[in-house]
């Protein structure tokens, strides 16, 4: 007769699944990822059936960049174990960076349902809306991790910049204004001022505020941090007639990201298959046209590089 029903693991089988678990930990907390990654991938064929270990599994990979396995580790969890809140949770930190943002939200707003007063998520979720231009909804999530912590520095900072984005700059001042602390402000604040001061006539303080930041090394900046810092600041120069000043930081910002970036081939084959994938010859077919054949001539009229000729093409 046939047996329908899963065979119980070996207890020795147990035992040594849970035995390299704790062994990966000590190896990943020593700096060798890849000695964790070895023996979790051991774990999880002694023990199939630990979402905790798949889900370990992913963010080891994840660590090592690699994408694929740590997707794959991540869905076998959420498998193993649908209301799995961190393993939606980083399942949509592993997808942002790849330009999958819709996937992303789906996974945060998973993960809310089930971790609903998790801060980060709520961060995460607000700042990978805002990457897709949904203002509105970003606004609504930042205001929901506020009322869970009214002194929430990063859910105030996405307001901020939503208003910023929104162009409502005086909005986006009152709320980055209280860590505007020469001594305190970060990155995120900083640039978020840089955006809104010349229209409310703050350049000096703002340049001032960003070169004291750029000093200070104690919190240190990371070098994604510095180099944007350097690229607005050099845009806050230019806009003073200050070319020297503003060439020097776009020079600085240049080397920096030079360091930081490596082309990717497997990320740009990503970008262009997801760009394949939403242009497809449905939606083209299903995109909007215009109906309006009126004669009557249109002016298109814009700064020199402003998309001008552009433009024109397009509303042909």
């Amino acid at each position: 007769m046939t047996d329908f029903y899963p065979k119980a693991m070996p207890q020795q089988d147990l035992e040594s699944a849970q035995s390299k678990k704790r062994e990966a930990l000590t190896r990943l907390r020593a700096g060798d990822p890849e000695a964790a990654k070895t023996l979790l991938v051991e774990a999880c064929r002694l023990n199939p059936a630990d979402a905790e270990a798949w889900l370990m599994l992913g963010n080891i990979n994840a660590q090592l960049n690699a994408a694929a396995e740590a997707e794959t580790a991540y869905m076998e969890a959420l498998r193993l174990k649908p209301d799995f809140g961190e393993a939606h949770q980083y399942l949509a930190n592993l997808l942002v960076p790849l330009g999958r943002l819709g996937e992303a939200t789906l996974s945060y707003r998973r993960a809310l349902r089930i971790k609903p007063h998790s801060i980060p998520v709520h961060i995460n979720l607000g700042n990978t809306l805002v990457l897709q231009g949904r203002f509105d909804e970003a606004s609504d999530v930042y205001r929901s991790a506020l009322q869970i912590d009214p002194a929430c520095r990063k859910a105030t900072l996405g307001l901020a910049h939503v208003y910023e984005r929104q162009g409502n700059l005086r909005q986006a001042f009152v709320h980055v204004q209280p860590y505007l602390d020469p001594g305190k402000v970060d990155a995120d604040a900083a640039m978020i001022f840089a955006a809104v001061c010349r229209p409310l006539q703050r350049c000096d303080e703002a340049i001032a505020l960003m070169e004291r930041l750029l000093l200070r090394d104690n919190p240190p900046l990371d070098d994604k941090e510095r180099s944007a810092l350097h690229f607005r600041l050099g845009r806050l120069y230019d806009a003073q007639n200050l070319y020297d000043p503003a060439f020097l930081n776009f020079k600085l910002g240049n080397a920096i990201k030079a360091k930081m970036w490596r082309f990717d081939v497997q990320a740009h084959i990503r970008h262009i298959d997801t760009l394949i994938a939403t242009f497809s010859p449905t939606f083209i077919a299903q995109a909007p046209r215009a109906v309006t054949r009126s004669e009557r001539p249109v002016f298109i009229v814009g700064m020199p590089r402003s998309g001008t000729s552009l433009a024109e093409p397009i509303l042909r």
